[in-house]
């Protein structure tokens, strides 16, 4: 599909369809389970690996920026036979189902936008601040050069790189400890570096007044990404925005019940 192999996973019985799409840009779908399966009660989830991440890999050569990642979205879309789309986006998934409602009006009827990722640059810049803050509070640097000292890596390579993937994701979460709970998955930093590198100095303020779509925003309260650019995009798509008292960025892992119990609640009157 446009010249990469994709892989996509589906969960549920459709119609209706949801397409999900996962964060990072690096993460994989890997990376929503099993919290987001609960969803597929009385609807078909189409989850897939964008280019460069999880199950997808790319060659060297292949680009890796907004665009690549919006025209396999719309492949997959039209691949799935869905005419009115209904996406639940976590992060950069978020972003990336935003700026394909924005490309191809009319295709998208209603998204689910967990803790998306900033509507633009200056935001963008704030979490980068408060990922600096945070990383430097929890003394992470300090611990990661420790485990890279160590000979974890040589006597037990599984537990050096899941000691790795704990560091690195603690700052997201309001409790690092919990951390532990959570299945490890593989992070492109390529993939990553890609997607924010094309972007450059973004803004879609005044693409998302003009867009008309049913839409959720879920923000965690201490999330490193600022309330302020979530209640904007809920601003911006005349949609409400439900703050997660006890969550970081992955409401759906911290609050999983809560999550569900809200999620459910938007998705089935939006199905009805």
């Amino acid at each position: 599909m446009n010249g990469v192999s994709l892989f996509s996973r589906s969960v549920g019985v459709g119609p209706p369809d949801a397409v999900v799409i996962h964060g990072g840009p690096s993460a994989g779908h890997i990376s929503l389970l099993p919290a987001i399966d609960a969803l597929a009660r009385g609807r078909r989830l189409r989850y897939y690996d964008q280019r460069g991440c999880g199950r997808s890999p790319v060659r060297p050569e292949t680009p890796l920026g907004w665009r690549e990642h919006l025209d396999d979205l719309r492949a997959l879309i039209d691949h799935w036979q869905i005419n009115e789309a209904t996406i639940v986006g976590h992060s950069w998934g978020a972003l990336l189902g935003l700026i394909f409602a924005i490309r191809h009006p009319g295709h998208v009827q209603r998204m689910l936008l967990v803790t998306p990722a900033p509507v633009n640059s200056q935001f963008r810049g704030e979490y980068l601040d408060n990922l600096n803050r945070r990383t430097l509070d929890l003394g992470i640097i300090a611990k990661q050069r420790e485990l890279l000292r160590s000979d974890l890596r040589r006597r037990h390579p599984d537990e050096f790189r899941k000691r790795a993937f704990q560091l690195s994701l603690a700052p997201f979460l309001k409790h690092p400890s919990a951390v532990l709970g959570v299945e490890p998955f593989r992070i492109s930093h390529r993939a990553r570096a890609a997607v924010w590198r094309s972007l450059g100095n973004y803004d879609l303020t005044d693409d998302l007044f003009k867009l008309s779509v049913q839409a959720l925003v879920i923000h965690g309260r201490h999330d490193l990404i600022p309330l302020s650019s979530s209640t904007r995009i809920a601003e911006l798509l005349g949609a409400r925005v439900e703050v997660f008292e006890n969550s970081g960025h992955m409401p759906f892992f911290e609050e999983h019940d809560l999550f569900l119990e809200i999620s459910e609640e938007f998705l089935r009157i939006e199905d009805s």
